[in-house]
């Protein structure tokens, strides 16, 4: 599966426009896909974030357990980032 482009796809879906980063790996035996630099996703209103909720679990469909903002490492010394973290069921 290209967990990049289903992230992509569904960012589009719930009206993201913006091109993030976007990782994949395991981590405690499950698939982790994470969203670096997700500020707009956290600074979204929240019916576009759950809008974006929606096409996510769709895309992943029964594989899908969860996902969680994470506070990232400061840039500026007033400016921190926020990445979203999505949590898988392994292939």
């Amino acid at each position: 599966m290209n967990y990049s482009k289903t992230v992509r796809q569904a960012l589009a879906q719930a009206g993201f426009s913006s091109t993030p980063t976007i990782f994949t790996g395991k981590s405690y035996g499950l698939r982790r896909v994470k969203i670096w630099q997700g500020t707009g996703i956290f600074e979204a209103s929240q019916r576009q974030q759950r809008k974006l909720e929606r096409a996510l679990k769709a895309a992943f469909g029964p594989r899908w357990i969860s996902a969680n903002f994470v506070r990232g490492s400061m840039v500026f010394p007033t400016i921190f980032t926020a990445s979203l973290v999505i949590w898988l069921t392994p292939e």
